[in-house]
């Protein structure tokens, strides 16, 4: 015959308590990485100000130059833009779907 095995209220309670403690970090120490030049955890890592520019690119179907890590460059307006990729048409030629970690940089042109 099998013995069932239940931990009691308080077990619970104390094991969620513990992992509640284990996650703070102590004011002394943010503090303490702030004085040192690191960036406090409060702020977030992301400001959403690289949609809204995709988003006005798209919109005003601005010309761009996108030039890649190895120098080479493409020309064309924004089409589409993701998390991971943006979508370039270009005149008398495929669109092109580029990985943004490829891109070195976006210059607008006239």
């Amino acid at each position: 015959m099998r013995k069932l095995v239940r931990p009691s209220i308080k077990e619970i309670a104390e094991k969620k308590t513990d992992r509640i403690k284990a996650k703070r970090i102590p004011t002394t120490h943010r503090k303490r990485k702030v004085e040192e030049g690191e960036e406090d955890s409060k702020y977030p890592y992301q400001t959403f100000r690289e949609i809204e520019y995709y988003q006005e690119l798209v919109e005003k179907k601005t010309n761009l130059i996108v030039t890649f890590m190895d120098g080479s460059t493409v020309e064309g307006f924004l089409e589409y833009f993701d998390k991971n990729f943006i979508r370039i048409t270009q005149k008398n030629l495929p669109n092109a779907f580029i990985y943004k970690s490829e891109i070195k940089y976006l210059q607008e042109s006239d």
